[in-house]
Parts: structure tokens; sequence; C-alpha cells
């Protein structure tokens, strides 16, 4: 095989891998309050997820209602941390963003998708209403 053969399969390789990961790795730029949820939930950090949220938070889990920071440290102890989240979709809406993503719990198999509403204020989530998708 010539060397310009060589260089066009070389050259197409580049284009595939390049042009192939940037459809695939989609980043969204999360606010800081909902990184905070989603970076501490990767890391299995509870005690900083906890700080996530203002004390008074309310969490809504589909019809269950979670209240108050300590609830919520005990919900994601049980249900939340060790999970896998992927982020499909972020739209911000009036004082926070409605998230579509799917949820791994255990961070095993494909999980469900979701529709994750956030509210905040002053950096610390106030609110989430999460329904199935």
């Amino acid at each position: 095989m010539n060397n310009f053969k060589k260089w066009l399969i070389l050259v197409s390789l580049v284009v595939l891998i390049v042009v192939g990961s940037s459809i695939q790795a989609q980043s969204f730029k999360l606010p800081f309050a909902v990184a905070c949820y989603f970076d501490m939930v990767a890391a299995k950090d509870l005690e900083k997820f906890s700080a996530c949220f203002d004390v008074n938070a309310v969490i809504i889990d589909v019809s269950r209602e979670i209240k108050g920071r300590e609830a919520i440290r005990v919900w994601a102890k049980n249900e939340v941390i060790g999970g896998k989240y992927t982020i499909l979709e972020v739209k911000e809406i009036k004082d926070g963003a409605s998230i579509l993503l799917r949820f791994a719990p255990n961070g095993v198999g494909d999980g469900f998708r979701a529709r994750y509403v956030v509210t905040w204020k002053n950096n610390k989530i106030v609110k989430m209403d999460l329904q199935y998708a």
C-alpha cells in the first residue's frame, strides 16, 4: 500500500473518531445547584450532596414528598447515592431548570427516563419535582 493510501485511511479514521465522539458526547452547562446534585451523586458523597439543598428544601419523588435537608439526606442514602445519571436535555425555566434524564439506581442497567424540575435560591436547591418521563 502506498503512502498516499495509508495517509488517506489514517485521515478517514481520525475524522470518524472526532465526528463520532462529538455526536455521542453531549455536554450540558448545568447551573451550580443542579451540578452540585449530580456531581455529588457521581462522587457518592452524601455529606456534600446534602449541602446542595436549602435546610427547608422539598423533593417530590413521583407522589412522595420529602421535606427538609435531613429527610432528603436519608432518602438519598437509600435511593440515590450509587445511582448513575445520563442527562439528555436541560431547559431553563423561571428560577430553575427542567432536566430530562435517565437514572439507573445502583448504577446498573439502562434505568428509566425521568424529568426533574429543579428550583433554587442562593445556589441551594429549594424544590425538586421528580417524575417519570
